[in-house]
């Protein structure tokens, strides 16, 4: 096994603890990988705005790549990127607040699906709804209230109910949905009411 001597710590190392370098007669650098971190997280410390610069310039030069890396990074360290994202969300909360909002305008159906469904979790309701599939429900009965018959329209919006309430154990899926509009699904409130079968119970 081949062995060098770090030039910063000056101890006798394989090869595999430094980091590659073309232009050294061996191809590896001069410092070992852990000396070379710690260079690194100095020169940073002391540098910081340099770095940002620097980073910044290659982002904008590079942005796909950079995306690109980001995604597999993110993707083979899952643990890693949620530390990091509490990290960041406690050092920066009104960056947070900024996406989140800019989010929610720009996704304003996915926002009401992902509010509905963490209340149902609230309750220890089972099971969750996406908007797309309340939507091919809709399109099932025509885009109907199945009370009263009302098609959906600018002044009426056809709402998502649940048949047995998440407040007497109903579960949060697609199964235990019906299509109401909302003066409805008001006037039902806690009732186990079926319209899709003609089942009720009061």
């Amino acid at each position: 096994m081949k062995t060098k001597i770090c030039s910063k710590c000056g101890i006798n190392k394989p090869l595999e603890d430094y980091n590659l370098e073309p232009r050294m007669s061996d191809g590896r650098r001069s410092n070992c990988k852990v000396c070379k971190a710690k260079t690194d997280k100095s020169y940073k410390a002391k540098n910081q705005e340099k770095v940002k610069e620097r980073l910044h310039k290659y982002y904008v030069a590079h942005a796909e790549k950079a995306k690109e890396s980001a995604k597999k990074w993110q993707a083979s360290h899952p643990v890693e990127r949620k530390i990091y994202a509490k990290i960041s969300q406690q050092r920066h909360p009104e960056n947070g607040r900024r996406a989140t909002k800019k989010w929610r305008l720009a996704h304003p159906e996915r926002h009401v699906e992902a509010q509905r469904n963490y209340r149902a979790k609230k309750k220890n309701s089972v099971g969750k709804v996406s908007t797309k599939e309340f939507r091919e429900l809709v399109e099932q009965y025509d885009f109907r209230c199945l009370k009263c018959g009302l098609s959906e329209s600018a002044l009426t919006e056809i709402t998502m109910d649940h048949v047995i309430p998440i407040s007497r154990g109903g579960d949060n899926v697609i199964e235990n949905i019906q299509p109401l509009c909302r003066n409805c699904n008001s006037s039902k409130y806690t009732k186990i009411l079926d319209y899709r079968f003609g089942l009720s119970e009061d």
